[in-house]
């Protein structure tokens, strides 16, 4: 991943977490509505914000890892590990 895609989501983030009380990084391939009603809803989150999308599933998650390690220490970042859990199979995550 180059860094100016980086730097592109790294903005879209920090924009969008300005005014949360709490929020959680990851990855899917599923339709981010129905992500958001199998575990974010019940988790106590009130959206769900898509930032970017990519064909390739190892440049999300190697995506996925460097941004959870950037915010980790954000008081507000809910990630308890940094990445590594599995996506369903799909054309675009």
């Amino acid at each position: 991943m180059n860094n100016s895609k980086f730097n592109d989501v790294m903005s879209s983030i920090n924009y969008h977490i300005q005014n949360v009380r709490r929020f959680k990084i990851g990855k899917t391939g599923q339709n981010l509505n129905d992500r958001f009603k199998q575990q974010h809803e019940s988790e106590g989150y009130d959206k769900i914000i898509g930032i970017g999308t990519s064909n390739d599933n190892q440049e999300v998650d190697q995506l996925e890892k460097n941004l959870i390690h950037h915010f980790q220490n954000n008081l507000k970042c809910d990630n308890n590990q940094i990445g590594g859990g599995e996506m369903t199979f799909s054309n675009k995550y």
